[in-house]
């Protein structure tokens, strides 16, 4: 649910970008890493949700996501799409998932200084996209993932995992703690938080 002209949604691509499925991952955890940089400036109460999303405290405000285009020679070219809410004052049914950076702060950023912010974060991520390993990207993600520590799901079509978010592993998957002790790893799902159990 978005107002016209009110969010930024936008796609990137490079022709630096000409990248092999698995290299695609590392790129799109970086524009993630520097995204969030870019935008702490703003003092906001943002983290890095796994696999695709930036949230301000519990709600979502940014969802990034990525796809390789194959042509008819074999060549592949990453396409980094971005939907950022900056203006949006009203989100309906969705008020307890989604939040934008005008609700945080009103007037903060226009819809065009957002895309500034985002192309800045986009070259960055251009100019380091060879040069750092997954394994690195991972590493700083980490210090700011959402629900580290909390109890959550992930659910990836009929199957479900639940468990304490341990960190994202170095290859990308997410760690979680099962309640018998094991962890399992996850390259894929949708990530939702448990709700607070009563105390006693």
């Amino acid at each position: 649910m978005a107002d016209a002209g009110k969010n930024l949604t936008v796609s990137f691509t490079h022709p630096k970008l000409r990248l092999r499925d698995m290299e695609a991952l590392r790129v799109h955890f970086l524009f993630a890493l520097n995204l969030f940089r870019a935008l702490k400036p703003l003092d906001l109460d943002l983290s890095i949700k796994w696999p695709n999303d930036l949230m301000l405290g519990d709600k979502k405000i940014a969802g990034i996501l990525s796809e390789v285009q194959h042509n008819e020679s074999g060549d592949s070219l990453l396409i980094i799409g971005l939907g950022l809410n900056v203006g949006q004052k009203d989100f309906g049914s969705l008020h307890d998932k989604a939040t934008s950076i005008h609700q945080a702060l009103p007037h903060a950023l226009t819809v065009q200084q957002a895309l500034e912010i985002a192309w800045e974060a986009f070259e960055k991520t251009v100019d380091e996209a060879s040069d750092i390993s997954l394994a690195s990207i991972c590493e700083d993600i980490n210090h700011h993932l959402y629900a580290k520590g909390k109890q959550a799901s992930i659910s990836q079509g009929t199957e479900k995992t639940d468990g304490e978010v341990l960190g994202i592993h170095h290859d990308g998957r997410i760690a979680l703690r099962k309640s018998d002790g094991t962890i399992h790893y996850l390259a894929a799902g949708n990530l939702f938080v448990s709700p607070d159990r009563p105390k006693n």
